[in-house]
């Protein structure tokens, strides 16, 4: 588990699902002044724009993220999407995907990768997690 005291380096690797994606972009960002590079970032169902099922998180995406800085801290960058998300839109993870240029896994039928859907493992994160670590 990541300690936000400890700096964050080319062995930290951060996962993010929902809300959780932009609050660890959010949190990169505020670190910038580490001259930060990390090991990668997955990102599971991310947003950056406001949800209509989910309109009590607008705070969240009101300041646009600095993409470019986003990009430039990592090469390994991934985005896991599910094709019948009902909570987060696929279209917003999509642009999300496109603006951070990650890496796409499309998960047909994944909803929102929770375990009433299914997912109590998510092995496409486990193996994108193997491939960064044996490099």
């Amino acid at each position: 588990m990541y300690d936000c005291s400890t700096k964050a380096d080319k062995d930290s690797i951060f996962v993010g699902h929902s809300l959780g994606c932009i609050t660890l972009l959010r949190h990169l960002e505020s670190i910038r002044s580490q001259h930060l590079h990390i090991g990668g970032y997955i990102l599971v169902s991310g947003f950056d724009s406001p949800q209509i099922t989910l309109p009590e998180l607008d705070s969240f995406v009101v300041e646009p993220l600095d993409y470019a800085f986003l990009r430039e801290i990592t090469e390994h960058r991934f985005s896991l999407i599910s094709s019948n998300d009902e909570i987060v839109s696929p279209q917003s993870s999509l642009a999300l995907a496109h603006s951070l240029q990650t890496e796409l896994i499309n998960i047909d039928n994944g909803g929102h990768f929770l375990d009433r859907d299914g997912f109590t493992h998510l092995l496409p994160v486990y193996d994108i997690l193997e491939n960064m670590l044996s490099e």
